[in-house]
């Protein structure tokens, strides 16, 4: 199952999500319901390619 994450502002919650649910980040964009594959130390959008490094995990 594929995690999606909601994100303002830099601070983003996850769903069905096995690493983390919510985790602060450098990428500044607003994210809703967007499909992402997550690591421990950063997630990637599946529709850009483009990875966000995470910090400030809270699981």
């Amino acid at each position: 199952m594929a995690a999606n994450v909601n994100c303002s502002g830099g601070e983003c919650e996850f769903n069905n999500n096995n690493h983390y649910k919510q985790a602060k980040t450098y990428c500044s964009q607003v994210l809703t319901y967007e499909d992402v594959e997550t690591e421990l130390l950063y997630f990637k959008i599946l529709r850009t390619a483009q990875k966000c490094e995470v910090f400030e995990i809270t699981e």
